[in-house]
């Protein structure tokens, strides 16, 4: 689509484009500073970065929450005004690492609790500093100044610059970086400080894909057994590294009964046993995580390992143990719907409707979407009055217009249920409803104001709800 666009646009021709961004930038203040980046020269964009950048830094009047984004934009455009400037590398690098050296004046004028401020750092300005940096052929100044800008990062976001060293610098130099940074963590006495170079230490290895290299430093960062993080890490690296038996054997350090980051554990698993073309081992971890959680993406791992013929089969057995299930849940009643099974979801939610539970909201919505997508009305119903008596039960007037729209969404579907199998009628329903929260006479009054149970009308009050 963009590219379509952006095709169409270039057809227009230079003049009718001016034209317009000359008419936008009469209403758009981002706009007009692209209009006056084109047209100045380099010298003055380079002008225009150095200004900027010292009156951010000299600035006074605090950014709100809600002004932040504009701010966001205002700092990515002078960045933009220096890329259009500068051609010496050198010197560009330079200036990318002053404006990442005021990240503690632009920072403390602004609420960025959205984090968009940050990001022009963490992606901008890191681009823009790769760029200058691949292209700077002093390396050995490069790394100095890297070292020298993140001696003080109180923000977090001048380590951005060790995330993408491999861009800019080579491997060789980068190992040198490593020492370096060893030295500086073994020198701190604040140890805030010295996980601060062993993160950096922890990055680079990675990058350049030293599983050794990462297990020292993630021992130096522990107090004792590496956490499961880590080994995963470890683990992830040997693979990338093609070193199968070595990745196996570490992420078979991490028992099966331990639950936390298990699916990370499960899909290198897979990963390692698909390339050691161990299919044995695969089918039972595939069964193991379809297990865990049923859903179409894990059917599909376990088609992959068991062959693809077997789905029918393994469906069929998997709808006949949920129909068997005691307690409801809602990713089995989604599972049935994906894989098509539409009788059984429509029969495992009616038979669970009193276990069904309102406060799970996001999902109970989509299911009764499929429902109504699929005309299963009675199904739908008792979803909406699931919902429907969660929003009552908790009481909050700030609610009922949900509470509201479902009681309405019953009205409509009842109009249409000639059979309503095992459950209450709509009718019955209702009369349960209005005698359960009898003096709920604020959502009462919204629903309908001739509705209000008699016991409740004389509490009603026109200018406030309950």
């Amino acid at each position: 689509m963009v590219i379509d666009k952006n095709k169409r646009l270039v057809k227009l021709g230079a003049e009718a484009l001016a034209t317009a961004l000359l008419d936008l930038a009469n209403y758009n203040s981002d706009a007009e500073a692209v209009v006056e980046r084109l047209l100045a020269s380099p010298k003055d964009n380079a002008k225009t970065f150095k200004k900027r950048l010292s009156s951010f830094k000299r600035r006074r009047s605090f950014i709100s929450w809600g002004e932040s984004g504009a701010y966001a934009r205002d700092l990515a455009s002078m960045l933009k005004a220096l890329e259009a400037s500068e051609s010496d590398p050198k010197a560009g690098v330079q200036s990318v690492a002053e404006f990442f050296e005021a990240d503690e004046q632009i920072f403390a004028q602004c609420d960025d609790s959205n984090g968009s401020v940050g990001d022009v750092f963490r992606f901008e300005a890191a681009e823009l500093f790769v760029s200058y940096g691949s292209r700077c052929d002093d390396k050995d100044w490069l790394l100095e100044l890297v070292l020298t800008i993140n001696e003080k990062d109180n923000y977090g976001v001048r380590d951005v610059l060790f995330q993408k060293m491999s861009q800019f610098l080579p491997e060789s130099i980068i190992r040198q970086a490593i020492d370096r940074l060893w030295i500086l963590a073994s020198s701190q006495t604040d140890k805030y400080k010295g996980r601060h170079w062993l993160f950096a230490i922890e990055e680079l290895s990675k990058q350049i894909k030293d599983p050794q290299l990462l297990e020292k430093v993630c021992r130096a960062q522990s107090d004792g057994e590496l956490p499961i993080a880590s080994i995963i890490d470890i683990a992830k690296l040997y693979f990338q590294c093609d070193e199968l038996a070595s990745a196996l054997l570490w992420v078979e350090k991490i028992p099966l009964n331990k639950t936390y980051m298990e699916c990370e554990r499960d899909d290198l698993l897979i990963a390692i046993y698909q390339k050691q073309g161990n299919s044995k081992k695969l089918i039972e971890i595939a069964w193991r995580v379809f297990r865990r959680d049923r859903n179409v993406d894990s059917l599909e791992v376990l088609l992959s390992a068991v062959g693809r013929e077997k789905r029918s089969s393994i469906v069929e057995e998997e709808a006949k143990s949920i129909l068997k299930a005691k307690e409801f849940d809602s990713g089995d009643a989604g599972f049935l719907i994906e894989t098509g099974r539409i009788d059984d979801a429509e029969t495992y939610i009616i038979e669970h409707s009193k276990q069904l539970n309102g406060d799970f909201y996001s999902s109970l919505l989509e299911i009764a979407k499929a429902m109504l997508k699929h005309d299963r009305l009675v199904a739908a119903s008792v979803i909406y009055r699931a919902l429907l008596d969660s929003i009552l039960a908790r009481a909050k007037s700030m609610y009922y217009h949900h509470g509201i729209a479902y009681l309405k969404k019953l009205d409509s579907l009842a109009q249409k249920i000639q059979n309503w199998k095992s459950v209450d009628s709509h009718s019955q329903y209702f009369a349960t409803l209005q005698q359960k929260h009898k003096l709920k006479s604020s959502f009462w009054s919204q629903f309908n104001p001739q509705a209000v149970p008699p016991k409740a009308r004389d509490k009603v009050k026109p200018a406030r709800s309950n």
